[in-house]
Formats: C-alpha cells, sequence, structure tokens
C-alpha cells in the first residue's frame, strides 16, 4: 500500500481512515504523486507529549534508590567482614537487583509502545506520512489467547491434587487457575500500520477541522499540527538537520493558523 517504505510482508495497514471517511484515497494519490520537497525517516520516534528521558529517568532513579542503598550495604559488608559478605547481605542484594530489574522492564515493555517508525513525505499540498508501532513481531498478528486459556483449565487438575497431598491453602492458586480460564477472552487485532495524508488547506472538510493550530516543540524538533476539534492534524517529528526548513515551511503553508512554542506537545 505504501509508496514511502516498504514493509516487511507480515505488516498489514489499518484502512480505518479510508472506511471511516477520515481522509480519502484521491487525498494519497494526491501527496503520492506530487514531488517530495522533503522526504526523511524516524526510526524511534517517541510519540508522547514528554520525552522518553523525562518519562523513563524518573522512573529510574526511584527504583534505583533500593539498589543503591544495597549495593553500599554489601560494600560495607566486604570491607568490614575481611572480603566476606554475610548470608543475608548477598541475598538482599540479590533480591533489590531482581526486584529493579523486573520492575524497570515491565515498565520498558509498557512504555515502548509510545516508539514509532515513520516515514514523512512533505508536498505543496500535504504532509504524508507512513507510522508503524514498534512492538515485538508477534504483536503484528492477531492475539488470540483461546488456546493458552485452556491449558490453564488442564493445568489446573495437577494443582488440584498437589494442594490436596501438600497443603490445601494451595487451592488458591488452581482457583485462580480456573477462574482465570472462564474469564471472557479478548481477541486483539494485530498491530497495523497507519497511511495517513494531511492537506495544509482542505476547503472540502468543516472549518473546525480544517488545520487550525501549529505548535512547535524546538526542544525536541517536533511540529504539531491540529484542527480545532482535534480530528485533523499530525505530529511531525523532524531530525535536527531539517527542523527549521521544515518549521518554516508548514508556517508558509498555515499562514492564518495559530502559532505556540511550547515545552511538550499536547
Amino acid at each position: 500500500m505504501s509508496q514511502l517504505i516498504q514493509r516487511p510482508d507480515y505488516i498489514e495497514y489499518n484502512h480505518q481512515g479510508l472506511d471511516r471517511g477520515w481522509f480519502t484515497q484521491a487525498d494519497i494519490d494526491t501527496l503520492e504523486d506530487e514531488p517530495a520537497i522533503f522526504q526523511w525517516t524516524i526510526p524511534h520516534a517517541f510519540d508522547n507529549k514528554y520525552s522518553a528521558w523525562k518519562i523513563h529517568v524518573p522512573f529510574v532513579s526511584v527504583l534505583g534508590i533500593p539498589l543503591l542503598w544495597s549495593t553500599i550495604y554489601v560494600i560495607y559488608g566486604i570491607i568490614n567482614y575481611g572480603g566476606l559478605i554475610p548470608g543475608y547481605m548477598y541475598e538482599l542484594y540479590v533480591l533489590f537487583f531482581v526486584f529493579t530489574f523486573f520492575a524497570y522492564g515491565f515498565f520498558y515493555w509498557i512504555s515502548r509502545s509510545a516508539y514509532h517508525h515513520i516515514v514523512f513525505k512533505v508536498t505543496e499540498s500535504g504532509i504524508l506520512r507512513d507510522q508503524l508501532k514498534l512492538m515485538p513481531k508477534h504483536r503484528y498478528r492477531r492475539q488470540d489467547p483461546t488456546k493458552f486459556v485452556h491449558f490453564l483449565r488442564w493445568l489446573s487438575v495437577p494443582f488440584i491434587l498437589m494442594a490436596l497431598m501438600i497443603h490445601p491453602l494451595l487451592l488458591a492458586g488452581a482457583a485462580g487457575a480456573i477462574f482465570i480460564s472462564f474469564m471472557p477472552i479478548r481477541i486483539d487485532d494485530a498491530e497495523r500500520a497507519h497511511y495517513i495524508p494531511v492537506l495544509w488547506n482542505d476547503s472540502s472538510l468543516p472549518k473546525e477541522e480544517q488545520i487550525s493550530t501549529v505548535n512547535i516543540v524546538p526542544k525536541r524538533r517536533i511540529i504539531h499540527i491540529t484542527s480545532d476539534n482535534g480530528a485533523n492534524g499530525a505530529t511531525i517529528f523532524c531530525t535536527s538537520e531539517n527542523f527549521e526548513q521544515i518549521k518554516e515551511f508548514v508556517l508558509k503553508k498555515l499562514p492564518h493558523a495559530k502559532r505556540e512554542h511550547l515545552l511538550s506537545y499536547v
């Protein structure tokens, strides 16, 4: 579908925008046929109003406090015990390290959904972008947990037998597996790429859906254009080399739009 980049075969494109009338194939064709004034790729755009550093560093700092404290504690034990670490200090250090590693790993797994691989093409009429959320390969397939849920039902049988032989309180684990196995199953569609055109001046749209605001975030080299109702627009991630050129071009194409310089985009 995309003329901007060749995606792997397992990547599908989302047609929701065309199906719902947010834009037309004619809009896409117009921007594809026009020569590119600017065209570039952002491999890891962090599509969030705050930068990745601003989100990750405070979280790492909070997790690092117990890890740093336990490290100092272990070093103190090494110095005071002739190079031998008491067992409880070693276990405490390992516990904090494992907790920190898995806690941040889980946090990063969630936040990585904000990373996108985006290709931009800017023409006289508008901007065309091919945008793909960066996820593990299996997320580009339909997520159907039915087989796993059925497996939990079979798995609960040995759990029940073990609980009866060891301790009745262990039945709580088996009951949890059975409970989960009978919960409503949510089937997620595969993650898809988006191919979205935005025209600088589209007179066919209602006034509230025409581009009316340009938010510029110089620190992150982001230009965010949007309509009054937020239904139309784009977040343009620039490089250090083309930011000033893109900014001047966008402002020239949208002379009547409100302009704002922000610390983060909204």
